[in-house]
């Protein structure tokens, strides 16, 4: 909803926080001192729409700034690694791709903002059983792919 607003305040604070008035690593609206790096990732993660709920094992992304063609980080559990996100406009047609560069994830659910009505999965090119169904939360919609048992993707693949 509000990226470009978000945007806009990220770019502001950070001309008021130049470091010529005043400590550039010290900005209030974030807390004191630590508190401004952990501040600053929250708006990275904002930005990627990532949410690991891990006693769901539920992996959401909804990339809120270039959603047709997303590249970022994640970090789930002991994992971290680079998802990728690509498609049309409406986002009715498209691609995710999960690439854990460390660790291992283990999914039930993986949730996906998206116009889409239908999704397969595939971990290293091989079909995986999900079922697919539609979740409203708010004004947001998700395509909702799930799996019997949780699938672990380990570092290396996709």
């Amino acid at each position: 909803g509000l990226g470009e607003g978000g945007l806009h305040m990220l770019r502001d604070d950070g001309v008021k926080y130049d470091g010529t008035r005043r400590s550039r690593w010290n900005e209030i609206e974030c807390g004191d001192h630590y508190t401004r790096q952990m501040a600053g990732f929250a708006l990275f993660e904002i930005a990627s729409g990532m949410l690991w709920e891990a006693p769901t094992s539920t992996l959401t992304s909804g990339p809120r700034i270039t959603a047709t063609n997303f590249v970022g980080s994640f970090i789930a559990g002991n994992a971290w690694g680079q998802y990728t996100q690509t498609g049309d406009a409406p986002l009715t047609r498209g691609t995710a791709t999960l690439q854990p560069t460390f660790g291992s994830i283990a999914i039930a659910r993986l949730r996906l903002r998206t116009g889409a009505t239908s999704a397969t999965a595939t971990l290293d090119s091989k079909a995986l059983a999900v079922t697919v169904s539609s979740q409203t939360e708010y004004d947001t919609v998700y395509i909702v792919l799930a799996c019997a048992t949780p699938v672990a993707v380990a570092a290396g693949q996709t």
